[in-house]
Order: structure tokens, then C-alpha cells, then sequence
């Protein structure tokens, strides 16, 4: 009889008698079966010396053909063996990586705790920053209340023990602040050279450390500020709603609505009234007053607007570098003196530029986060006619 059977049936087989058929290759190995009763006597014999082989039993009046089938199912079961082997071996590989990979990770942690404990971070040697990051704007809430929005690039500090009796931070950047009212506990900001003390406020203040000038400007209640400047005397002001405090970094001058404060001198009352008159002055309607457009425009960036007013380029772009987190770059100063006003919100980059091409005998370019100005000598001769009409 000519025994004919094929790896494919070898495989079935041998996972046949070691129980390892899946349902679907069982359903196969069943159709296999019943396609003819020579299948199925070679399944019985192969089972029979198989059992034989398992059991060392020596085997007699073996035919070449079946010594073949049975020498070919015997290497079978040694690589299925070997296959299982490796299996096994892989699994415990892993399970070892797997315990490596934890012990690795067990080792960081304790690693980390031990830095953390003997080279602790700033928020753990008792200060907390917020940063807002160049090209957004952050809103944050303090533990007394006060509501604080930070402009991009800016940077608020203040001590982890920040709380409704210890109100003191410090400010790098624009900030706009809406204090929580409480008399008996002034909030305290420090911005370089000078020191703001409030009670219940909203102010903005601009204190970039690139800029030469740190500007207050009050919105509703009433700010103190003083220079903390040793060598420059005694110079506390008072600011009531919409006035702007300048102070100008290389003179060592406090201006208040462009008028310079006298070294020494002292506007109003250094010293903050009486917590109830405070709080009638605070709530009564004469206290209430509205916001100029000068001071509305300032403190638009909380609400994501874009205000300029007749400002020159050189203030535009570094509005927009922070805005946008982007490089500008020119070929010469000129380019800087062009003027420009607008009001965006929301806007892209490429609208901002766009709309003071427009207006200006400029053109950009924007390469990622690269913006060339070049000016535009065939438009220049133009806008210098129109400039003069108006």
C-alpha cells in the first residue's frame, strides 16, 4: 500500500495525538480523516508506534516506507518538542526582561526620591513658578482667590506658603490681576524695581525684563507703588482708576500719566484707609468707573486681542514674537520706523502681517517660525505722498 502523506498531515497528526488542534484545524483534521479509510488506518498505525517509540519498545517487521513515516513523525515530535522548548525558554526570557525592566524601573523611582530629597526642585526650596510659555497665555487662580492671567513669555513666583495671610509674588513679563479684597492682608507684587502693595484691585502690569520700562495701569480700586531702588529716595505714589504708572529703568524716573514724580515726594496718603471706609469707597458707585479706551486697549492680550495704536514696528514685532513665538529679522533699522494701528482677534500670524503690508511700504515672509521685513522701494515713494495728504 503506498503511504503517501504530506507534512501538512504530520503536523495535524502529531498535534492530533498531543491535543493541541485548534476547533478550526480540528474540523480540518476531521474532514482529512473521513476522505478515505487509508487516512484513518495510518492515523492508527502512526499511533500505535508512536506509542511504541514512547514506550522503548522494540519494533518488529517494520517495512522501509512505515520505519520512514515513523522516523519522520519522530523527528516531527523532537522539533515540536524543541519548538515548545524555545517557547517556554522565550516566556521565561521575557518574564525575566519583564523582572529586569521592573528592578530598572524600581531603581529610577528610589533614584528619583533620593534626588528629590537632596537636590529638591525650586517648587520644593520654597517657591512656586507658573510660566506662560512664548505663543500662549495662562489663567491661574490663587489660594486667597486673586484671579491672575499671564501673558506669553511671562513668569509668576510666589512662596508655596502663599495663602490668604502671606499675599507676595513676584512677576516677570505682563500680568493681569483681579485681587481678592482684604484689608487687613495687602497683596504684595514685585516687579524688578518696583513694588506694588493692593488691596481688592484689578491692574495690569508690563514688566519685561527686555524692555526698558515696567508700566502699571490701574482698571478699578487703588494701587501703591513704590521704587525699591535703595539710591533712589523715598517715592511712593498712589494710582486711582485709569491712571498709568512708567517707570523708566536707565533714568531711575516714576512718571504718572507722563508726569514725573519728585524724588521724595509722596501722592495721597502713603498708608491704606480704614478697612470699612475701604470697603464703602470699594463697593459705592463713585468708586465705579469706566474703563478708558487707553486702558481697555491695554489690557485687551487677557481676552486674546491684538490692539496697536499708531505704534511703531519696532513695538509691533516684539508684540508678535511673543505672540506667535516667532524671529523676526530686517536688513536695516528703517524698516522699524513705519507706524501702524489695528485691532485683531484671534488672528493669525499671516492676517496680522498682511494687514500692515497693506498700510505700510513693507512685504514679509514667513518661513516656519523666521519672519524677514523687507521695505518695498516701489511703495515707498507712494506712502510718503500719502503720509504727507494726511
Amino acid at each position: 500500500m503506498d503511504i503517501n502523506l504530506q507534512q501538512e498531515n504530520f503536523d495535524q497528526i502529531g498535534k492530533y495525538l498531543s491535543k493541541e488542534l485548534k476547533p478550526e484545524e480540528q474540523l480540518q483534521f476531521n474532514e482529512w480523516l473521513n476522505e478515505s479509510e487509508h487516512n484513518r488506518e495510518e492515523l492508527d498505525r502512526i499511533h500505535k508506534y508512536s506509542a511504541c517509540l514512547e514506550a522503548n519498545i522494540a519494533l518488529q517487521e517494520v517495512d522501509v516506507e512505515k520505519a520512514r513515516i515513523i522516523t519522520d513523525f519522530k523527528i516531527w515530535k523532537n522539533s515540536i518538542r524543541i519548538e515548545q522548548e524555545n517557547e517556554r525558554l522565550s516566556k521565561k526570557f521575557k518574564i525575566r526582561n519583564l523582572y529586569r525592566i521592573a528592578a530598572v524601573i524600581l531603581l529610577l523611582v528610589v533614584n528619583a526620591f533620593i534626588l528629590f530629597y537632596l537636590f529638591p526642585p525650586s517648587i520644593s526650596s520654597g517657591f512656586t513658578e507658573v510660566v506662560s510659555p512664548l505663543g500662549s497665555r495662562t489663567q491661574l487662580k490663587l489660594a486667597d482667590g486673586t484671579k491672575v492671567w499671564l501673558n506669553a513669555g511671562s513668569t509668576l513666583k510666589y512662596a508655596n506658603n502663599f495663602s490668604k495671610e502671606n499675599r507676595a509674588v513676584q512677576i516677570e513679563g505682563e500680568a493681569f490681576f483681579d485681587v481678592t479684597h482684604d484689608p487687613s492682608h495687602p497683596f504684595i507684587v514685585t516687579a524688578s524695581s518696583v513694588s506694588l502693595k493692593v488691596l481688592g484691585t484689578a491692574f495690569n502690569i508690563r514688566a519685561y525684563r527686555d524692555e526698558n520700562t515696567i508700566e502699571t495701569t490701574l482698571v478699578r480700586g487703588k494701587v501703591e507703588i513704590q521704587k525699591t531702588s535703595k539710591s533712589a529716595g523715598e517715592q511712593i505714589i498712589v494710582l486711582k482708576p485709569n491712571e498709568r504708572a512708567t517707570y523708566i529703568r536707565d533714568e531711575n524716573k516714576l512718571f504718572v500719566n507722563n508726569n514725573e514724580v519728585s524724588s521724595g515726594k509722596k501722592v495721597e496718603n502713603k498708608k491704606f484707609e480704614p478697612e470699612v471706609k475701604a470697603k464703602e469707597k470699594i463697593t459705592s458707585k463713585e468708586a465705579i468707573v469706566e474703563p478708558t479706551l487707553e486702558v481697555e486697549n491695554t489690557i485687551a492680550w487677557k481676552e486674546g486681542y491684538l490692539v496697536f495704536d499708531n505704534q511703531p514696528l519696532s513695538e509691533i514685532i516684539v508684540t508678535l514674537s511673543r505672540r506667535y513665538n516667532v524671529n523676526f529679522t530686517y536688513p536695516n533699522d528703517d524698516v522699524l520706523l513705519y507706524r501702524f494701528s489695528g485691532k485683531f482677534k484671534e488672528t493669525t500670524l499671516e492676517q496680522v502681517l498682511h494687514a500692515i503690508v497693506l498700510t505700510s511700504p513693507i512685504e514679509t515672509e514667513v518661513n516656519q517660525n523666521q519672519v524677514t521685513i523687507k521695505e518695498n522701494s516701489s511703495l515707498k515713494k507712494k506712502y510718503i505722498e500719502t503720509s504727507r495728504h494726511n
